[in-house]
């Protein structure tokens, strides 16, 4: 009997060990996803950002190059403005394919990455 009682002790106790390993995994696993959605986002952020330089840059550049086409600097300017307009738009538009499903895709690739692994 005494030794039926030490055998769900010990089990007990091995039960209670892996639950706890269990759960510092879950941990682990959550802070290592959790910082690699992170810096996912900060790199695309950049990303971002050096884009948005980079259209700004073209934007002055046609515009001052337009109005040497257009009799006042101003009008350049309005086109270029319209012509943005209308590509916002269109994003605008066309933000669920090109942009929401993408961005949730990638997320949910990278939430469950090592799960497909195993």
């Amino acid at each position: 009997m005494e030794n039926t009682f030490e055998k769900a002790d010990e089990l007990t106790g091995n039960i209670k060990e892996y639950v706890n390993t269990r759960i510092a995994l879950i941990k682990i696993e959550f802070a290592e996803k959790t910082s690699a959605l992170i810096g996912k986002t900060i790199a695309i952020s950049v990303v971002s950002i050096m884009f948005l330089v980079a259209w700004l840059m073209l934007n002055i550049t046609f515009s001052l190059w337009l109005e040497e086409k257009v009799p006042h600097h101003y009008q350049a300017f309005l086109i270029t403005a319209g012509i943005n307009a209308i590509i916002g738009l269109l994003v605008w538009w066309l933000k669920d394919p090109l942009i929401r499903i993408p961005i949730m895709n990638s997320i949910i690739a990278q939430l469950f990455k090592n799960e497909e692994e195993q």
